[in-house]
């Protein structure tokens, strides 16, 4: 019998579940630089004003009107409400609180490999991978409402019903949603070729399809479940995108994650199992099609390699006592510490974009809507709608592609590339301003062409103007 109390005692896996949510906590709430965050936030600042979710596109002037799906709507009324109620550290708090609670979930998501060095390497690669991934994004709530789903089916203490409402804030929130039933599926196909009754992943499944269905009761409608299916018809100019393309295995997420990879195959080929065989190879499969699925795949790989993991390893991290108790204390007391820290400095990370620069068009050049029209990367479209939200100059483009006609797009990808017909281009969108990095060869092209003139430049970006609009571009 333990003594009294001791049940109820912090274990070492306890200690180090709650520095994994401490560093969870930490990689979330790191300062504020994406910029497909900037467009989000803006968003959520905009439903807030009007008390409505915008079905059209309020920020460029190459697609005013244009129908707009607002699929990240939940996510950007919740930044919004973040920002309200504590300015950027409350975003990042925000931010903090769910990536912390996505690696508390795979934590426990881990629980099958028994040892506490194995569940200690699943979810460090987990970590290491998603820690150069994860940003201020939409995706954060995917990931989250997925491991969610998955400790559903894993536990048998948690009610089925709980998939529901978790996949209805996913279809709400981002567009991978479908993924999920995906998960699903290939979990109780697993089961199936193992010879057993797949009960649990059908309920769980039924449950979260449900939920998706519902997303229909919500400002987007139809619209809710109809978005990815629309998405995919836009393939052709997404894998011009880098987070729509193959990884590359150059960057530092890419090889950390074939190295996940591999340990999976050592370990299913230990333990062989179809339930770990049929999501490892699906979602690696999903994940070689396209960067931004390797997010989803890291999380379906944790149970897998941690069912596969069992009973090697002796360490179950299962001790307690006063010392253990009193590590537990440290830990909480100075996670919390170390979360007012986090989030105590500045809110943004701006530095690699060309704030000076627009700050002297918006101010000197002054271009609005109906007369000058600014030309910047897309990147840059996302920075003026978070400082100017609709009240700006307008964009040619940012990084909404899901929304934008093939038309600007292209249009947009030949400037940026300067194509041949690139000053064409330039004409069909009557661009008078252009705020460009100089070491794009769009800037070389401009600096040689007396047609335009050089108003303001720095280090890195330069501000060009037509000379035939200067007049009209002043006020």
């Amino acid at each position: 019998m333990p003594a009294r109390g001791q049940g109820v005692s912090p274990s070492i896996s306890w200690v180090v579940g709650a520095l994994t949510a401490a560093w969870g906590f930490l990689l979330g709430a790191r300062t504020l630089y994406d910029n497909s965050f900037f467009t989000h936030l803006a968003t959520g600042r905009l439903i807030l004003e009007q008390g409505a979710v915008p079905a059209a596109d309020p920020y460029s002037y190459s697609a005013p009107g244009v129908s707009w799906v607002v699929q990240s709507w939940f996510a950007s009324v919740s930044y919004a409400v973040a920002e309200r109620a504590g300015g950027g550290a409350g975003v990042r708090m925000l931010n903090g609180v769910l990536t912390a609670l996505l690696l508390l979930a795979l934590w426990r998501l881990s629980r099958p490999a028994s040892a506490l060095v194995g569940r200690v390497v699943i979810v460090a690669l987990a970590g290491l991978v998603g820690g150069t991934m994860w940003t201020s994004r939409p995706f954060m709530f995917g990931f989250l409402a997925l491991a969610i789903v998955l400790l559903v089916v894993e536990e048998p203490a948690w009610p089925v019903w709980v998939a529901a409402p978790v996949c209805w804030v996913w279809a709400n929130t981002h567009g991978s949603f479908p993924l999920g039933l995906v998960a699903l599926a290939a979990l109780a196909l697993g089961r199936r070729f193992d010879g057993e009754r797949p009960t649990r992943e059908l309920r769980v499944a039924a449950w979260a399809a449900g939920g998706m269905v519902a997303g229909v009761v919500g400002p987007l409608g139809l619209h809710a479940l109809t978005f990815p299916v629309a998405l995919l018809g836009k393939s052709e100019v997404l894998q011009r995108v880098i987070e729509w393309q193959s990884p590359s295995f150059y960057q530092t997420y890419a090889r950390l994650f074939l190295v996940m990879v591999c340990v999976a195959i050592a370990l299913i080929v230990r333990s062989p199992s179809w339930r770990r065989t049929v999501p490892f190879m699906v979602f690696t499969a999903i994940s070689l099609l396209a960067v931004r699925n390797i997010g989803i795949a890291i999380v379906v790989f944790v149970p897998v390699m941690a069912s596969a993991w069992r009973n090697l390893g002796s360490l179950r991290g299962a001790e307690r006592g006063p010392a253990v108790t009193l590590l537990a204390a440290l830990v909480t007391v100075g996670g919390l510490v170390g979360a007012g820290v986090a989030v105590a400095g500045p809110a943004y990370d701006l530095s690699s974009y060309p704030v000076d620069g627009l700050r002297y068009v918006l101010d000197t050049v002054a271009p609005d809507r109906d007369g000058c029209r600014l030309l910047v990367d897309d990147t840059n479209g996302n920075l003026i709608e978070l400082l100017e939200g609709t009240g700006g100059p307008g964009v040619l483009l940012d990084d909404r592609y899901d929304m934008y006609p093939n038309d600007v797009i292209n249009d947009y990808l030949r400037l940026h590339s300067a194509d041949p017909g690139w000053y064409e281009a330039m004409e069909r969108w009557k661009v008078s301003v252009v705020l460009w990095n100089r070491r794009q060869p769009l800037a070389s092209l401009l600096l040689e062409d007396e047609r335009w003139r050089v108003s303001y430049s720095d280090e890195t970006w330069v501000v060009f103007v037509r000379r035939a609009s200067e007049t009209s571009c002043r006020r």
